[in-house]
Order: structure tokens, then C-alpha cells, then sequence
């Protein structure tokens, strides 16, 4: 009888704490707290595009989108969602590839998300 092995893959998420740090520092508290706030909605709001995108198969929006996903990755210090992001774009002339960094950059938008905006509590407390 075969068994089966239900994998729950984790990684280690890598962040640039130093990134919103410096948002604070140049535009004081009040306004990078607004701009941080509305990014993290941008995000969210990306990463539902991205997966609405991907399950129309439009693969020109599916570029624009994971684009974007780095771009706001980048300038919320979420350094691995930046580089899966990427990774996406380099994947998808192969199905499989595609399929497999499409699922990874899900799992690790989810845990971004949800660690910034914990920290983000945090802070903001």
C-alpha cells in the first residue's frame, strides 16, 4: 500500500528592516506611516491582481503585475517576495517552472504580508 507525504514547504523569509526605517527617518513619522500603510494595501491588493491574472493566463498582465509585486516588495524591504517575484518572469516559458514559482510566490506573499503587517502593529503601537 503507498503512502502518502503531504509537504508543507517554509522558507525563511529574508527583509530589509532598514527600509521603512528610512521612510521614517526622511518623512518623519505621521506622513510614512501613511505611506507605508497605503503600500501594504497596494500590495494586497497586488497580489490579488497577480493571481487573477495568472488564473485568466494572461501572460503580458501576469508581467506587468510581477513587476509591480517587486517593485512594491523592494521599497517595503520583503527582499524574498522581491526575488520570487523576479523568479516568476524567468519562469514562465516553462509550464511546470511557471506552476511551481507561481504557488512559492502565493505561499511567500502570504507570510510577507502577514509578518509586515504584525510588525507594523507593532511599531505603529
Amino acid at each position: 500500500m503507498a503512502s502518502v507525504v503531504v509537504l508543507s514547504p517554509r522558507e525563511r523569509l529574508r527583509k530589509d528592516a532598514g527600509a521603512i526605517g528610512d521612510l521614517f527617518d526622511k518623512l518623519g513619522r505621521e506622513t510614512a506611516a501613511r505611506l507605508v500603510s497605503g503600500a501594504l494595501e497596494e500590495l494586497a491588493g497586488s497580489v490579488a491582481a497577480f493571481a487573477i491574472q495568472v488564473r485568466l493566463d494572461d501572460p503580458a498582465d501576469v508581467q506587468w503585475q510581477s513587476r509591480r509585486l517587486q517593485k512594491l516588495a523592494l521599497g517595503l524591504g520583503l527582499m524574498t517576495l522581491a526575488d520570487v517575484a523576479g523568479d516568476l518572469r524567468r519562469s514562465q516559458t516553462d509550464p511546470t517552472a511557471f506552476a511551481a514559482v507561481c504557488a512559492r510566490l502565493m505561499r511567500v506573499a502570504a507570510s510577507s504580508l502577514a509578518g509586515l503587517t504584525r510588525d507594523w502593529a507593532t511599531a505603529v503601537r
